[in-house]
């Protein structure tokens, strides 16, 4: 399927991936993005298109699969993956599918920010780089990564040596690398609800129960001097962060390389995706395996151009940041 007018450009990671849609908002993809003018001389290594478009009388071709929902007394909810170009995925969706898949308590509907975040993961493989469910930061062109598992305090500790100890930032849960090479997506969101008070609170809620479950979270890098924010690094350090009582210790490149794919594992779903194992099954095309031995290939790689790896435990974020900045000026 060729793509319609795509007027707006999204930025995930500069110079490496981008979407073109003609949708100008877009939440919930997993790389983030910000909205960007056509104008921008931003070349993308990686290029997905998602549009909303009329998809009443299409029938799917090699390398597309269509997932159809009947909606009583309304048009059926559709939409398109078309992977038939391997440089070039598309994403197609009706008005229906767009608004249903969106609201509360429709479970069989896939958002197309999780379609398009499986998409982009696969793009990414196949151009020989692996997504990372990481932070990074980066000292005298020194690229650190800071990996744990969720909600023990990558965001937070990235602002505090960003913002604190003059590190730069990358990235804050999400980056890509070729194995050497960090390559920042600044603009995922950390979750945190962007509240003023509780009429705005309340008013929320109730839009998140009836209506599509769209709107802006707060951004980390937002809240980040600009001249701080630099799209790539070099790999330097690997540290594992974990909450508990004080405990610092330099671990093997084996347990690095099962710490970064079990972490890969929890955020990027793209060998559990049905949508992507139907296509496997029916075109052989993508194939999953494949991809998760590039993948495998890259983390090790990154673990063997590391100088060094080191877990963490310590009670909060202020002390990583601390002990992080005292382990980079040694």
């Amino acid at each position: 399927m060729t793509p319609i007018s795509v007027p707006y450009k999204h930025i995930s990671s500069k110079n490496i991936l981008e979407i073109r849609s003609n949708i100008k908002n877009l939440f919930g993809f997993k790389y983030g993005c910000k909205y960007a003018n056509n104008n921008d001389n931003n070349k993308s290594k990686i290029v997905l298109y998602y549009q909303s478009t009329k998809l009443n009388t299409i029938k799917p071709k090699e390398r597309q699969i269509l997932l159809t929902r009947p909606l009583s007394f309304l048009p059926a909810a559709k939409a398109l993956i078309d992977i038939t170009d391997t440089q070039k995925f598309i994403l197609s969706v009706n008005k229906p599918y767009e608004t249903w898949s969106n609201l509360r308590g429709t479970s069989s509907f896939e958002r197309p920010e999780d379609i398009l975040s499986n998409l982009a993961t696969v793009q990414i493989l196949l151009s020989k780089m692996t997504p990372l469910h990481c932070g990074c930061v980066d000292i005298d062109g020194n690229g650190v990564l800071l990996v744990a598992p969720s909600d023990t305090g990558k965001t937070f500790t990235a602002s505090l040596l960003v913002n604190e100890y003059g590190f730069n930032f990358v990235s804050e849960d999400i980056a890509i690398s070729d194995g050497r090479n960090i390559y920042g997506c600044p603009y995922t969101a950390t979750g945190i609800p962007s509240h003023k008070n509780g009429k705005e609170f309340l008013g929320s809620r109730f839009k998140l129960l009836f209506f599509p479950s769209r709107g802006e979270k707060r951004k980390l890098v937002d809240y980040i001097p600009q001249d701080k924010i630099i799209p790539q690094t070099k790999i330097s350090h690997i540290i594992f962060l974990k909450r508990g009582f004080r405990n610092i210790s330099p671990i093997s490149k084996t347990e690095a390389l099962k710490y970064l794919i079990k972490s890969n594992m929890t955020e990027f779903k793209y060998t559990t995706d049905k949508d992507l194992l139907a296509l496997w099954n029916k075109f052989d095309y993508p194939d999953i395996l494949q991809l998760t031995d590039i993948e495998k290939q890259i983390l090790a790689e990154l673990v063997q151009n590391a100088k060094e790896m080191v877990s963490i435990a310590l009670p909060n974020p202020e002390d990583f940041a601390k002990e992080i900045k005292l382990l980079m000026e040694k």
